[in-house]
């Protein structure tokens, strides 16, 4: 019978079940929640800013709170000004801001740059084709974030107004 159950799938999917999961194996993983599990790469693209991490490796050891967002989201802005003084608050303590963003990269840097030279941003921006787009970081709206723990762990998931993350920062700071 089990020889009938590998013919009967294999004549319905065209492989065998290792041949199937293997090809869909990075869908199978998206499903999965962030919580809990180490945070994806961060994608390919430019970074804007100083101190560049460029990759999470990198920030090893540190507290990380990954913020996605887009220019041309109100909300977004809004939530660099709260997002900056938690930064200020509690940089000497070992929490790490960086931003994704996207939409047309020249238009953007552009303006990236402009919120620096005002200070609105304060921490490195990687300006990507698909960051936010991209399934592995389960991005419902925007703006939104990432929270590390020292391990690249991911703690916690949601706007970076909303008061939780503070207190999420403060419990990892510990």
């Amino acid at each position: 019978k089990t020889q009938e159950a590998i013919e009967a799938f294999r004549a319905i999917h065209g492989a065998d079940w290792g041949e199937w999961a293997a090809a869909r194996a990075d869908a199978l993983t998206v499903t999965l929640p962030l919580m809990g599990r180490p945070c994806p790469p961060l994608p390919k693209g430019n970074w804007i800013g100083v101190e560049t991490p460029k990759t999470l490796e990198k920030l090893a050891g540190k507290v990380v709170v990954v913020d996605f967002w887009l220019l041309s989201a109100p909300p977004c802005v809004e939530s660099m000004k709260a997002l900056k003084a938690i930064r200020a608050r509690y940089v000497d303590r070992g929490l790490y801001v960086v931003g994704v963003t996207c939409e047309e990269p020249q238009r953007e840097s552009d303006q990236i740059n402009k919120y620096l030279g005002d200070a609105l941003i304060d921490y490195p921006t990687l300006v990507s084709d698909d960051g936010i787009s991209d399934p592995r970081y389960q991005v419902r709206g925007l703006p939104y974030c990432l929270l590390l723990d020292r391990k690249g762990v991911v703690r916690w998931t949601g706007s970076p107004a909303d008061p939780a993350l503070e207190a999420q920062i403060q419990t990892l700071l510990k």
